[in-house]
């Protein structure tokens, strides 16, 4: 339903191109790739990185994504962080002066999205 919610256009309620669905590991992904990109390629390594940053998904979930990553054999694709509806609500209702510089571009960025 939260999909259905937030899409602002029907391309958005399209599946995803590469097939996938949003997984546990989807918010963590920043660290592993950063990692992969170091040269730790191990995925059993990564999953234990990650659980110790709040990562409660499957070690499979860890390595089926890394699998990806290794058969692309590129270097690990930047992950930018999707704006979370608590994180929008908190942007919304700050106080503007209490925002710092990148909070405020995020805020102006959401107000600025078409609405229906």
């Amino acid at each position: 339903m939260r999909r259905y919610a937030h899409a602002a256009t029907p391309e958005d309620l399209a599946p995803a191109r590469d097939g996938r669905r949003g997984s546990r590991v989807d918010p963590f992904l920043p660290y592993p790739h950063e990692r992969w990109n170091q040269g730790c390629t191990d995925a059993a390594r990564l999953f234990e990185e990650i659980r110790e940053r709040g990562y409660t998904g499957s070690r499979r979930s860890v390595r089926r994504h890394l699998q990806a990553v290794r058969a692309s054999g590129k270097p690990a694709p930047k992950v930018v962080k999707q704006l979370t509806v608590r994180r929008a609500t908190h942007l919304i209702t700050s106080d503007p002066g209490h925002l710092d510089a990148n909070a405020t571009l995020r805020l102006k960025k959401l107000l600025a999205r078409p609405r229906d």
